[in-house]
């Protein structure tokens, strides 16, 4: 299983990448996990990574690591394949999806955290074709 963190370099303020790098290869270390992180480019780029990704058949799970508009795109990318689980790693300067769902989510930026809540109880926005 593939674990992918889509990062939007523009999200915020300041610039999160490296702590996002330095989550993604904690995942690495600690678990054994095969990680990738991946930057966006462009309006529309994070659906375009997302759906390739789920495309691909196998089992992936997505850290959307940006605002809202990085989480809307993830989770339109994965609609419709079984294979394909997100969460999200609040970097915009609103996070309005992760304040609305702030019982799933911690306060917390330890990777331990999002990667256990999010895909081991699973409270990861998991999206199923209907």
């Amino acid at each position: 299983m593939k674990h992918i963190f889509i990062i939007n370099p523009s999200a915020g303020k300041n610039d999160s990448r490296q702590r996002i790098y330095a989550m993604a290869e904690a995942l690495r270390e600690k678990h054994g996990l095969d990680v990738q992180c991946m930057l966006t480019a462009s309006v529309g780029h994070a659906a375009t990574l997302a759906r390739g990704l789920a495309e691909s058949g196998e089992d992936v799970r997505l850290y959307a690591c940006g605002g809202d508009g990085t989480v809307n795109e993830v989770a339109n990318g994965i609609a419709g394949y079984a294979n394909a689980a997100m969460t999200c790693i609040p970097i915009g300067t609103g996070n309005d999806f992760y304040t609305s769902y702030r019982p799933f989510f911690a306060k917390s930026w330890h990777i331990e955290f999002f990667f256990a809540r999010a895909f081991i109880y699973n409270t990861s926005v998991r999206i199923r074709p209907t």
